[in-house]
């Protein structure tokens, strides 16, 4: 049984949840002699294909990013991958996006369609430039074989959305890629002592700003509190005015992190803060389990399937709750203890090597 992987996500992501999710279950397959696979990508700055081996490709200006270079790159990746298609040399496709491109190619191929969330279909107000994404999506998900959904909230939400059989769907979960063990000695200059830590894109559902406005108080009282936001791009305009009227631009920094460097923010900080809106499901939770940091989270979404018994849960439209339920974790060293030790237990039922198990049987099921 063969296994294409295309280019899409690679072409467009350097790093980021959708990413990480295929290269691990790469990463994965690598070890099972019943499992091969191909990736049709020729050229990628993206960091976690980089610790795959033998994957044969190659970086594309490397280290000089601009706005146009990702289409760029998907154009360049895209004749590569039609060329796989056209040669007929796999078993089942699994595309890493939604561009439905591969259709016409496949003859009679079967495809499976990995969907990580139904936020721009929910809140079509905040993607105003992904209309043409969601239609993509939905012609996807109805012509796919089989739709694998990270979370059983995101699989209610495709079920509602475009009036899926249920039968169709399955639920598999992701792992968390971060461990105690990977930390990188971080010079002590570099960081605050006392931080909470935000993880990530910024974008509106995302609930920065109101999360900011939340926690300005906490900052400004504590002399010694910062928050660290890691990952995402830089700080815009609209955000470090936004700082300015809180008064609080000498509170909050961003870092660009590998992996070792995140895992090491994740060890030190008070605690871990995911205010989002809605998440498909919520990698950042199960990082910051796997590395120590207790965990405080929005009761939205699939959040709950991921956080358990072991967060503290939020009101994310409510400035106070927001407020309340951080001091109420990092104040409280007892607490912050507990959360620890809870989410080293939770991260052991949420593994990336079940995540590919799980996936290959999807796979038999469309082969047979």
């Amino acid at each position: 049984m063969k296994i294409i992987f295309d280019h899409q996500i690679f072409s467009y992501e350097r790093y980021g949840g959708i990413s990480r999710y295929f290269s691990q279950l790469m990463k994965q397959f690598q070890a099972y002699k019943n499992c091969d696979f191909d990736l049709s990508l020729k050229y990628s700055d993206n960091i976690y294909i980089e610790t795959l081996e033998n994957i044969a490709v190659k970086p594309f200006l490397n280290n000089i990013h601009f706005n146009k270079k990702p289409g760029i790159l998907n154009k360049l990746n895209l004749q590569n991958s039609k060329g796989h298609l056209k040669d007929q040399g796999y078993d089942i496709f699994h595309p890493t996006f939604y561009n439905p491109y591969f259709l016409r190619h496949l003859r009679h191929k079967p495809f499976v369609l990995t969907v990580h969330d139904m936020i721009t279909e929910i809140f079509p107000g905040m993607f105003p430039g992904q209309a043409k994404i969601s239609i993509w999506k939905r012609i996807l998900i109805q012509k796919a074989s089989k739709i694998i959904a990270v979370s059983e909230n995101t699989k209610k939400d495709i079920i509602r959305i475009c009036n899926i059989n249920e039968k169709k769907i399955e639920v598999i979960y992701h792992g968390s890629s971060l461990d105690l063990v990977m930390c990188k000695d971080v010079n002590p200059t570099q960081l605050p002592e006392k931080y909470l830590l935000f993880v990530g894109k910024r974008s509106f559902y995302k609930n920065f700003d109101h999360f900011i406005k939340a926690i300005s108080y906490l900052l400004t009282m504590d002399n010694q509190l910062y928050l660290i936001c890691a990952g995402g791009t830089q700080f815009t305009t609209n955000e470090k005015r936004l700082f300015k009227n809180l008064e609080i631009t000498d509170k909050v920094f961003h870092f660009h992190v590998d992996d070792p460097f995140l895992a090491s923010l994740y060890k030190n900080a008070l605690a871990f803060v995911l205010p989002s809106l809605y998440e498909g499901f919520g990698l950042p939770v199960l990082e910051a389990f796997s590395c120590g940091c207790p965990a405080i989270i929005s009761k939205t979404s699939s959040l709950k399937e991921v956080g358990g018994s072991a967060v503290i849960y939020l009101d994310p439209e409510d400035e106070s709750d927001i407020r309340e339920s951080i001091r109420k974790v990092i104040y409280d060293k007892n607490l912050k203890n507990i959360l620890r030790q809870e989410g080293f237990e939770r991260a052991r039922k949420f593994t990336w090597e079940q995540t590919a198990l799980n996936t290959i049987k999807i796979y038999r099921e469309v082969y047979e």
